[in-house]
């Protein structure tokens, strides 16, 4: 079991859509039962993006949905995210902006159960000085034990423009965390896209997807049982029933 985070440090155009797709493309590879959840009420791609409004089970990908709602508060991210951790083997959340960051954000207590939290980012001058800023607060959070320090941090650099890898290696040098993937917005803005469409598909975005995802790409080649780098083993899925979970 493994349980991923994805944030952005300002602006949620850099971690539009990414949440959505990571688990998609996990989903579609097969081997394992995934849930996507949208922790981000102000935001609430999710839901939106997969034509969601409340829990549901898409048949295509084979994906778990619990969409974000307005009234979304700490309490019940946590329950949702205990839950979708108990009963699935690899749960992405779509967390707020900044989160884990201090301030009053309703995810600053979230990132316990967290094995990998993923920050997206463009390569913009303010974009790359913004998530410089929440990789500090973040890791120094960890070092005065705010935050578990079992807890990865990892940047995805997203967007139109993804660069070369060499470039990705400087931005992960600079910012003192590992660059995990280039990832293309190949999704655009139009939502929902049902079935993803074009998303799933294109070799590059599936491997940059997984990346994020935390999958080691050998073990796609090896066989079907699909291991996270985050957890090396899976909880069996407990029956729960999500109308528990207010």
């Amino acid at each position: 079991m493994a349980v991923i985070g994805i944030t952005s440090a300002r602006s949620g155009d850099w971690k539009r859509g990414v949440a959505a797709n990571v688990a998609a493309r996990i989903a579609a590879d097969g081997g394992v039962s995934v849930v996507v959840v949208d922790a981000d009420p102000i935001g609430r791609d999710v839901g939106d993006r997969l034509g969601v409004e409340t829990f549901a089970c898409v048949e295509w990908p084979p994906l778990t949905v619990v969409p974000a709602t307005a009234d979304v508060d700490l309490r019940t991210a946590r329950a949702r995210i205990a839950w979708a951790a108990s009963t699935h083997d690899l749960v992405v959340v779509d967390l707020p902006l900044g989160a884990g960051a201090p301030g009053p954000t309703l995810d600053a207590d979230l990132l316990g159960p967290f094995d990998r939290v993923v920050a997206a980012t463009d390569l913009s001058e303010h974009a790359l000085c913004a998530t410089a800023r929440w990789v500090n607060l973040v890791a120094t959070a960890q070092r005065n034990g705010s935050i578990s320090d079992r807890v990865e941090l990892v940047v995805a650099v997203v967007g139109e423009t993804i660069g070369s890898a060499s470039a990705r290696l400087e931005v992960a040098a600079t910012l003192g965390v590992p660059v995990v993937a280039g990832v293309p917005q190949y999704w655009g803005r139009a939502r929902p896209n049902l079935g993803f469409g074009p998303t799933l598909g294109f070799a590059e975005l599936d491997d940059a997807l997984r990346a994020v995802g935390g999958v080691r790409q050998a073990s796609y080649a090896a066989n079907s049982n699909h291991a996270f780098s985050a957890s090396g083993h899976r909880r069996a899925m407990a029956h729960t029933e999500v109308a528990s979970v207010k």
